[in-house]
């Protein structure tokens, strides 16, 4: 995933460790905003986590749909504010000071939920460690010969794209 590996050197600098775990996967829809889940996901996990922390992401195919995942070995979130991390202007540090608005895992949701998906914070376990887990649910595009639709080349196909 390209979008990744363009983080890659991010990590490296702040002394993180990023693993990319990915499967051939198709969503029809915006290329830019699929890519800015991930993006999101990613800045999140460099932000909110000490240095030494490993983040992986994941692009599984599930029956009938795409799951891509960040999960990191950081602190994570406690089990009260998971579902709170998605609200807009949500920062769970006390002291306010750290970078960011609040917005970026709700602007995640709302990419996911516009493509027809959801996202959410899984249990601290669900990649193998204690820290934070979030995974975005994207219905699968079947036509592999496609690839990644995005909104030109779904007219170019006849098709209405996502608007």
């Amino acid at each position: 995933m390209k979008i990744a590996e363009a983080h890659r050197p991010a990590f490296e600098d702040s002394g993180h460790r990023l693993l990319i775990e990915t499967e051939q996967a198709f969503v029809l829809g915006d290329q830019a905003l699929l890519q800015r889940i991930a993006a999101n996901l990613l800045d999140n996990a460099l932000v909110h986590t000490p240095r030494g922390t490993t983040v992986t992401l994941l692009v599984r195919n599930l029956a009938e749909e795409i799951a891509l995942s960040v999960c990191d070995d950081g602190p994570g979130v406690a089990v009260e504010d998971r579902q709170r991390i998605f609200e807009r202007l949500v920062r769970l540090e006390p002291g306010r000071s750290g970078p960011g608005y609040g917005l970026g895992l709700s602007i995640v949701e709302a990419i996911a939920a516009a493509h027809g998906g959801t996202a959410s914070a899984l249990a601290p376990d669900s990649c193998g460690n204690e820290g934070l887990a979030i995974e975005v649910l994207l219905p699968s595009f079947k036509d592999q010969n496609a690839g990644l639709m995005t909104k030109a080349s779904a007219r170019r196909r006849g098709s209405p794209g996502f608007e």
